[in-house]
């Protein structure tokens, strides 16, 4: 197994930085970062607003994820953030636009450094990038997108340009789909 700088990404180098095993163990050294065993949540919650008081208190518990993704979240633009807030998480959300149901929203730890990468997403597809910077740690990407069941051949192409987009980026990426 090839070791890999966590800091500079390459196989040898002289950083002598956090070396991790495989870029498939990315896990181990955020973890470190981040003080937390428990990472990435993601859920299909099939309409969030019913169930947000569970969603804080498993947030709240000790063992709670560092990010938590939501999909079909059914919230539309009548529903503020301040409706959405649960303390110690920032969050990112992307609702369905055009039609009820869908929506997609991500809780991260204010423990987490993060942007949202809005140059990736594209329009049409329920998708959320993130850039996640932990520590000493190269950034890398986590993508959470909901693909509805009656999707067609356009939601693959969007799905697949964003892909395009990431690849020409040269940064190590995680995608999430939650299973139908």
């Amino acid at each position: 197994m090839n070791e890999i700088c966590c800091e500079c990404n390459q196989v040898t180098c002289d950083c002598n930085n956090s070396i991790r095993q495989d870029h498939t163990n990315i896990n181990y050294n955020v973890q470190k970062e981040l003080k937390s065993n428990n990472l990435i949540t993601f859920l299909n919650v099939q309409h969030f607003l019913p169930k947000i008081n569970e969603i804080k208190g498993h947030l709240s518990n000790n063992n709670s994820p560092c990010i938590l993704g939501l999909c079909e979240t059914f919230l539309n633009d009548s529903i503020s953030d301040n409706m959405l807030k649960i303390d110690n998480y920032s969050f990112e959300r992307k609702d369905r636009e055009g039609k009820k149901g869908g929506g997609i929203v991500v809780y991260i730890s204010n423990n987490v450094t993060y942007k949202r990468r809005h140059d990736i997403e594209v329009n049409g597809i329920e998708s959320i990038w993130l850039e996640i910077s932990p520590g000493k740690c190269k950034p890398f990407l986590l993508n959470f997108i909901y693909r509805p069941p009656n999707t067609k051949q356009n939601w693959v192409d969007l799905f697949d340009a964003q892909l395009n987009i990431v690849d020409c980026l040269n940064t190590e990426y995680f995608i999430f789909i939650p299973r139908l």
